[in-house]
């Protein structure tokens, strides 16, 4: 059971603005003691910084193993950017653990996609092409890619970053595109 799920009311190009996530900010010992495991609407946006649940579309955009959306932070702002185009009607997904270097919550997996790993954890769990991947798209955060310096997942992994690639939270009217039924 996939929950509610938020789906494009028309089409985005690859590398644009989709939406931009909103909500209260708490610290890491903030989101510990307030998250519901089973049912955890938080975002990761720093390494001590996450955006609590909201009642807006934004809380309920699903985890992929194969999204059509990526994450990108700046100046302490979440946005998501289609990483490929996305159809009017296409579900809007993303990977949740592009978002993830807190070291405490995991979920096993229910998207269905034909790539489905089993499990949501922290990125450098994930398989390093997955991980090569996302890369390579620019659909990793700033703070989880410092964090792969601190604790890598792979020996001697060398990460760079495409920043400023393909999008612009500038694009207006992306909210009013997306409907949560």
């Amino acid at each position: 059971m996939r929950g509610r799920s938020v789906f494009a009311q028309r089409g985005f190009g690859a590398g644009s603005f989709v939406i931009e996530f909103g909500g209260d900010r708490f610290s890491r010992d903030e989101y510990i003691s307030r998250v519901d495991p089973g049912n955890n609407h938080f975002l990761q946006i720093g390494r001590n910084l996450f955006l609590g649940p909201t009642e807006t579309a934004d809380n309920f955009i699903n985890h992929s193993c194969d999204p059509n959306c990526g994450l990108r932070v700046e100046a302490g702002r979440a946005y998501l950017f289609a990483i490929r185009p996305i159809a009017a009607g296409d579900e809007i997904t993303f990977d949740y653990s592009t978002s993830m270097d807190e070291d405490f919550w995991e979920m096993r997996c229910q998207c269905g996609s034909a790539v489905c790993r089993g499990r949501i954890r922290d990125f450098r769990h994930l398989p390093a092409e997955v991980r090569d991947r996302y890369l390579s798209m620019g659909a990793v955060p700033e703070f989880v890619l410092s964090a792969l310096a601190d604790k890598p997942a792979v020996t001697g992994m060398i990460v760079e970053t495409r920043a400023g690639a393909g999008f612009s939270p500038a694009a207006g009217g992306a909210r009013a595109a997306l409907r949560a039924p």
